[in-house]
């Protein structure tokens, strides 16, 4: 007996309201902002996914508050309670003036600041910054000028221009400094730069502070996903063609996501299983025979890929993903009509063993969707998806492209 997709969505979203019920983990942390005037706002910072952005700051004032959004410029700073802070700054970079919340790794007379960029919008790439209490300058140890001018005096870098800095601002302790700066396993990274500012605080016994990382555990979420997509399909039977019309059809299932920290706190694993019914008909002329080819099959679609979601006020999801799929009851029948003496009769061979769409299929899916805030922190996320499938070994493609619905009711 076949069941009916309508029941099988309606069943999933009544369990995904009643039964899958979860408290959302936050995003929010208690933490500051601070004013131009200097006064120290408190309430709760947004850590997105273990690396709050540079280019904006989000606050409440309690958890069930409403968010405001701070941009760089509009206050001093930002930062989680006891843990990490951020300060906003300009500055020139590749020639462009900039404003931005830099990560104050090292806070001290001498403090080491750090903004995150990105390579191709996915690796994480930071530049160092230091800033000089005594010139209240900020300077950029990534720039690649060799002349630079510190407490209005002209001074060589040199080739190495981030050593030759440190070593000019941290010359009252040369001693302790240009031996690790000299050292071969000296690397131009957070962590070693953090050192180094660490050992130059403690040789001099004055007082510093240093941030202190928050862990970022892996995070997984689980959706209930309803599609009604448009499926085309090509097929070949006895070294003919057979192109069928469109139809709509409806898959239903779950998806999984993984967020994996460290590697990009944008990027998730994204793990789906769907299932779908389909009902298939092609038409073409013979001669004086009407010649019905019909198919009808259940699939079974299991999917892994990377979903990146923008963070941003938009909440964009791009979805690429690797599908294997599975196909049971299949049923493929061939019906041929023939007309003569003004009498029509009908002939049905059952094409089951001959079947041209094989027992499984490897494709690709595409999605671009919207993530929707909705009860308690669970998102909706509404997509437009794409997705082929060929089976090689009977030479049989189709493809599908509509709307996607998903509802996280695990997290």
């Amino acid at each position: 007996m076949r069941i009916s997709s309508r029941f099988i969505i309606f069943l999933l979203f009544f369990l995904s309201c009643n039964i899958f019920k979860s408290e959302a983990q936050t995003n929010y942390l208690p933490g500051y902002y601070v004013t131009h005037e200097n006064d120290t706002i408190h309430g709760y910072i947004a850590h997105l996914s273990g690396n709050p952005s540079s280019n904006h700051a989000l606050f409440k004032e309690s958890p069930d508050s409403q968010r405001i959004k701070f941009l760089p410029g509009e206050i001093k700073g930002y930062g989680i309670t006891g843990k990490l802070h951020y300060r906003s700054y300009s500055f020139t970079k590749r020639g462009h003036a900039q404003t931005a919340f830099l990560k104050v790794l090292v806070d001290g007379e001498v403090s080491l600041l750090e903004v995150p960029s990105r390579v191709l919008l996915l690796f994480p790439k930071p530049n160092f910054f230091v800033y000089d209490q005594g010139s209240e300058q900020l300077i950029d140890l990534d720039s690649k000028e060799e002349i630079i001018t510190i407490d209005e005096k002209k001074y060589l870098a040199g080739e190495h221009r981030a050593k030759g800095i440190l070593n000019y601002l941290l010359n009252d302790q040369k001693e302790v400094i240009e031996p690790i700066l000299q050292n071969d396993k000296y690397l131009y990274n957070a962590t070693d730069l953090t050192n180094l500012f660490v050992t130059y605080y403690q040789s001099k016994d004055t007082t510093y502070t240093v941030a202190k990382e928050i862990p970022i555990p892996f995070h997984a979420g689980l959706n209930v996903v309803a599609n009604r997509l448009v499926q085309s399909m090509n097929t070949e039977l006895y070294g003919l063609d057979f192109e069928f019309e469109p139809e709509q059809v409806t898959m239903v299932g779950l998806m999984g996501t993984l967020f994996i920290p460290r590697v990009n706190e944008n990027m998730r694993i994204i793990l789906s299983l769907q299932y779908g019914e389909f009902d298939k008909y092609s038409y073409y002329k013979e001669f004086h025979a009407n010649n019905d080819l019909l198919l009808s099959f259940n699939s079974l679609e299991t999917g892994l890929g990377l979903r990146w979601s923008n963070i941003s006020p938009i909440s964009l999801t791009f979805d690429a993903s690797v599908n294997l799929t599975f196909h049971s009851a299949i049923e493929y029948t061939w019906r041929k009509e023939v007309i003569a003496n003004d009498e029509i009769r009908s002939r049905y061979v059952d094409l089951l063993s001959n079947s041209a769409i094989g027992n499984n299929g490897l494709g690709y899916t595409f999605r671009v969707g919207k993530n929707i805030n909705v009860y308690k922190g669970h998102r909706l996320n509404l997509s437009a998806r794409y997705s082929s499938l060929t089976d090689t070994r009977n030479e049989a493609s189709y493809s599908y492209y509509g709307l996607e619905i998903s509802l996280q009711v695990l997290k």
